[in-house]
């Protein structure tokens, strides 16, 4: 299963994108940073249910009034009438209508009793945040309702949206094994725009990543993106997804299609657009999605300052893909997923000669997890089987690992899980493509209430097919500090380290030591 790669660093490791492909790939990718996409597959915010509210106070105070006010008027009714043969005991047998008499010919309490007994008013509904759907977190499609975080708390409205934006400065240095060191400044900006309506739901997130050489000669590695949602809430359990996204970056040099010796990577622009239905049917839950995604690619430069144009890698993919999940409990809720992507190449015949264009198939069956804030996710095994048109080109198939679990052994502490399969495409004469798989894991501890510590770590294996070509490893480890002076200002500093090996090559091994401030608010 292929996904859209949210970020260039391992130290950044992020949710980023809701998109989910089974090789619908870009002409290969920098596995170290493609990962978790699965949070957001299943943003869905439920109307909150109206709840009668209680008898207001004032009412039950003005009735307890009443009921004391009786009952001091009615001790004296009592005293005259005990000495009667026929009478009764006070709590024994009702008043007499002298008695009675005496506590309703009162005007004030005929006032009270009347204004209890008067029908109230509909009780209003209950609602949260001030609107009957907030934002929420779900895993699955189950609804999980969380309080904001500090962060979330802020922001700028704009009429019925709020804008929460953000810009990091940082000064990094940069080490590689090949001897293309540098150090540059990195300018890092990042929005969230949301609505705040009573009934569906739109929101913009994007942000664009520039760097400017101070010293040396390596090459910069921009990139942006931008991903637009649109959630239509039809009424019932049925809800309609509309979205469309942009990315933009760099070609990594340890990309299995990157050309070697290059000083600067080709660039790849990616523009897409998707609709899906979901819908509920008692425990079980459906839904059907449609995906289009147009890649374009620019030119690599060389050495000698020539330019090499990568055109003929442009391609569409169209995909399809369809879930089934069943409700079991609230904890658990198994699933099956099934996904069918046709990538076309705009020319049908490479410069190597081959036909490139593809039809993919993916079959997987999992588990949705979620135990509140300790433990929630998705964890799914199944196949998938990549079948290139020209026939000279062996399929590629292979079993597949996706999952993205979080855990929260204390307050304080969370701890994430990531594990990704993806089919690549290659350029390269005589070669199918190969398969990447990528595990990782990421921690972040809350040292103080104002120092953020994170951990991470991970490692890809990449699997040629096709040809005799040594897998390779990618390893990759990163630390890193986040002080919050204020609520708007954090100081951030970082170290990363990247290894690459390949059983023939030499290795290729990356350190990033960065340290920065991140305004937001």
């Amino acid at each position: 299963m292929s996904m859209r790669r949210p970020s260039r660093s391992a130290a950044q490791e992020s949710v980023n994108h809701e998109r989910l492909r089974f090789g619908n790939h870009s002409g290969g990718s920098r596995c170290a940073v493609i990962h978790s996409i699965h949070a957001r597959r299943f943003m869905r915010a439920y109307p909150i249910r109206a709840e009668k509210r209680s008898a207001p106070i004032g009412r039950r105070s003005s009735l307890l009034a009443a009921l004391l006010l009786g009952t001091m008027l009615a001790g004296p009714a009592w005293a005259q009438v005990s000495d009667t043969p026929d009478a009764a005991t006070a709590f024994g047998s009702p008043l007499t209508t002298e008695a009675a008499d005496a506590v309703t010919d009162d005007p004030t309490i005929e006032a009270l009793i009347a204004e209890e007994l008067r029908p109230s008013q509909p009780a209003e509904p209950v609602r949260i945040d001030g609107r009957q759907n907030p934002r929420a977190e779900t895993v699955g499609g189950q609804l999980r309702r969380r309080a904001p975080e500090p962060a979330e708390a802020d922001g700028i409205r704009l009429g019925t949206f709020v804008l929460r934006p953000s810009l990091s400065q940082r000064i990094v240095s940069e080490q590689q094994s090949s001897g293309d060191d540098r150090v540059f400044t990195q300018t890092d900006g990042r929005f969230d725009l949301r609505s705040d309506w009573s009934r569906h739901q739109f929101s913009v997130i994007g942000g664009g990543v520039f760097q400017e050489n101070l010293s040396g000669r390596g090459a910069t590695d921009p990139s942006a993106e931008i991903d637009a949602v649109l959630r239509l809430d039809l009424g019932g359990p049925t809800t309609a997804t509309l979205r469309a996204g942009y990315d933009f970056e760099r070609e990594d040099d340890t990309d299995p299609n990157a050309l070697i010796g290059a000083d600067t990577q080709a660039s790849i622009h990616e523009f897409s657009a998707g609709a899906g239905i979901a819908r509920e049917f008692g425990l079980i839950r459906g839904s059907v999605d449609v995906d289009a995604v147009r890649s374009l690619y620019g030119s690599a430069r060389l050495a000698d300052g020539s330019n090499v144009a990568l055109d003929d890698r442009d391609q569409t993919s169209f995909s399809l893909r369809s879930r089934l999940a069943y409700a079991a409990s609230a904890i658990l809720s198994p699933f099956i997923e099934s996904q069918v992507t046709r990538t076309e190449f705009d020319e049908e015949i490479d410069r190597s000669g081959f036909e490139r264009s593809a039809t993919t198939y993916g079959l997987r069956t999992g588990l949705e997890i979620d135990l509140g804030e300790k433990w929630f996710g998705e964890i799914a095994a199944g196949y998938a089987m990549r079948d290139v048109d020209d026939a000279r080109l062996a399929s590629i198939d292979t079993f597949t690992l996706d999952g993205l679990l979080n855990w929260s052994p204390k307050r304080g502490t969370d701890v994430q899980f990531g594990a990704l399969t993806e089919i690549e495409s290659s350029t390269t004469a005589d070669l199918s493509g190969s398969v990447a798989q990528r595990f990782y894991i990421n921690l972040t501890h809350v040292v103080r209430d104002n120092l953020l510590a994170r951990l991470g770590g991970g490692l890809t294996l990449r699997d040629y097919y096709g040809f005799d070509i040594a897998d390779q490893y990618i390893y990759d480890a990163s630390a890193g500090l986040v002080w919050s002076l204020n609520r708007h200002l954090d100081v951030e500093a970082d170290i990363a380290y990247e290894r690459t090996t390949q059983s023939g090559t030499a290795d290729y091994d990356t350190v990033t030591i960065g340290a920065g401030l991140t305004l937001r608010r």
